[in-house]
């Protein structure tokens, strides 16, 4: 449903911050710095970060009714935009590593 992008393209990033938290560092990261590495090793503002989050907010937090302000199109852009830089990221890595 269209109304579930923002909560399911959130979700994807938070996927691949759960890879910075455990799979990238010898010791498992906090979340807060796992976000830190996700924005540094993929290039990623933390504005667009806040974007994807803000539109996934309300179904987050039980209000299905509400409408986020960000349009859909932005939302999903910007998590592809996410999933890519890693998908790259994690194929330079697996070559270099």
């Amino acid at each position: 449903m269209p109304q579930d992008s923002g909560f399911f393209c959130y979700r994807a990033v938070e996927c691949l911050v759960h890879y910075f938290m455990f799979e990238y560092a010898s010791e498992p990261q906090k979340k807060s710095g796992a976000w830190v590495l996700l924005r540094d090793k993929l290039g990623v503002t933390e504005d667009v970060l806040r974007e994807i989050k803000s539109a996934a907010d309300p179904q987050r937090h039980g209000n299905v009714t509400e409408t986020p302000d960000i349009p859909r199109q932005v939302v999903m852009t910007n998590a592809w935009s996410v999933v890519e830089k890693f998908v790259v990221y994690a194929l330079g890595c697996s070559a270099q590593c």
